[in-house]
């Protein structure tokens, strides 16, 4: 499981999520990010996917083995990953 600090100033978990996406053509499996972020279900995930989605990050969803998978665009990742690098910068000290 991730170790969040959702005490740091400018803490934004639907930014937390962003920073473990990867951009297409591979994808994470919501169960995994669930876990890694503590949860039982993936309903939180896809709650966060969808804030990602309104704030304009291209966040695609498919299903794989019938399991629900998650990527960013690839036309617009770099975009995304330098919003992700900044926002982890900011709220952390570091890029990892």
């Amino acid at each position: 499981m991730l170790q969040f600090d959702p005490t740091r100033h400018g803490f934004d978990e639907a930014l937390e999520l962003l920073c473990c996406l990867p951009k297409q053509p591979a994808g994470v499996a919501l169960n995994e990010l669930a876990r890694d972020f503590g949860y039982d279900t993936d309903q939180p995930i896809a709650q966060l996917i969808s804030v990602l989605k309104t704030r304009g990050y291209l966040v695609h969803e498919f299903t794989e083995n019938d399991q629900p998978y998650a990527c960013l665009d690839s036309n617009r990742s770099s975009d995304a990953l330098d919003d992700a690098r900044r926002y982890w910068q900011a709220v952390y000290g570091k890029a990892d």
